[in-house]
């Protein structure tokens, strides 16, 4: 047992609360048919949105209480009512308990919508974190492993016009040349060109099949990915170098999304802005990233869908 994480368990009171609150989105919807196959057998049915709502409150017991590092051992939710599209749902967990030797912490957990109606409520037990907390960044991520049947469901879709924002690392330039040569993205890579080109090479990747914007920093990149976004010319942005904190500030600032609740960051889908957000953590296997990148073309399809269909 680590002494660092009895003491993160002694430091959590009884009582102790934490919420956070966001609204479900069609993105949001959309993501739940695509993956729910993935719904934990512990949720009892109730539409769509149980899944969602599981995801609202990993996001307090990951994010916030006990935090970055958390590892959830079990989550138990009765879902009450289904979450209509545009409701705001607060999800809060309360410290109940504490396992004996200091390793567990279990929650009661319950999610609100804006008139004060349960939509959702259960228990939770959470294994605390080895280390101090971060500060949370404020984003949503999902995380999953259904790699094969992702990518299966992208064949013969046409490849996702992505903008990958500073690609100026090894494993962020890796990742969009695998995402493209698995024909899952089309990427546009934004950033210093010569700095881009020179980690190609030192990658021996060629880049001639891409399309390359030349901006000098990383703010800058972040600026164009959202242009690019706003007016239709990318469908998917892809953090790269820069801070995923700070790319999603400058996505926030842009889009009028709805709160993006906090969580640690691994590689995941960011939900809430125009556009969905690829986070290819250097953390994760490349098996990861490229389960990311289907997501978002998944999504990105079946948000294209209606305006097909209204030609």
């Amino acid at each position: 047992m680590h002494s660092t994480q009895i003491e993160q368990v002694s430091a959590l009171r009884i009582g102790q609360t934490a919420s956070l609150t966001s609204r479900f989105t069609a993105m949001d919807a959309e993501l739940c048919t695509i993956l729910s196959d993935d719904a934990d057998s512990h949720f009892e049915p109730a539409g769509g949105s149980a899944l969602w709502i599981g995801w609202m409150v990993s996001g307090v017991l990951e994010g916030l209480l006990p935090g970055a590092g958390a590892l959830q051992q079990d989550q138990r939710l009765r879902v009450e009512r289904p979450v209509r599209l545009g409701e705001a749902v607060t999800a809060t967990v309360t410290v109940t308990g504490k396992r004996a030797d200091g390793t567990a912490v279990a929650f009661d957990c319950t999610c609100t919508n804006q008139d004060d109606e349960i939509v959702a409520s259960g228990t939770a037990e959470v294994i605390a974190p080895i280390g101090g907390t971060r500060p949370a960044a404020q984003m949503q991520a999902h995380r999953y492993d259904r790699h094969a049947a992702l990518l299966a469901g992208c064949a013969g879709l046409p490849p996702l016009r992505t903008a990958i924002v500073h690609p100026c690392d090894e494993d962020t330039l890796q990742t969009a040349v695998a995402a493209a040569e698995a024909g899952l993205i089309d990427p546009v890579l934004i950033g210093p060109a010569a700095t881009i080109c020179s980690v190609a090479a030192l990658c021996q990747l060629d880049l001639r099949p891409y399309h390359l914007i030349g901006v000098d920093h990383d703010h800058s990149a972040a600026e164009t990915a959202v242009t690019l976004a706003r007016v239709g010319k990318v469908e998917a942005i892809m953090q790269g170098s820069p801070d995923a904190e700070d790319l999603m500030t400058e996505v926030v600032e842009r889009e009028a999304g709805p709160d993006l609740p906090a969580l640690d960051l691994e590689s995941g889908i960011v939900l809430g802005a125009e556009v969905p957000v690829i986070l290819a953590s250097r953390a994760d296997t490349m098996r990861a990233r490229l389960t990311c990148c289907a997501i978002a073309s998944l999504l990105a399809t079946s948000r294209r869908r209606p305006s097909l269909a209204a030609e």
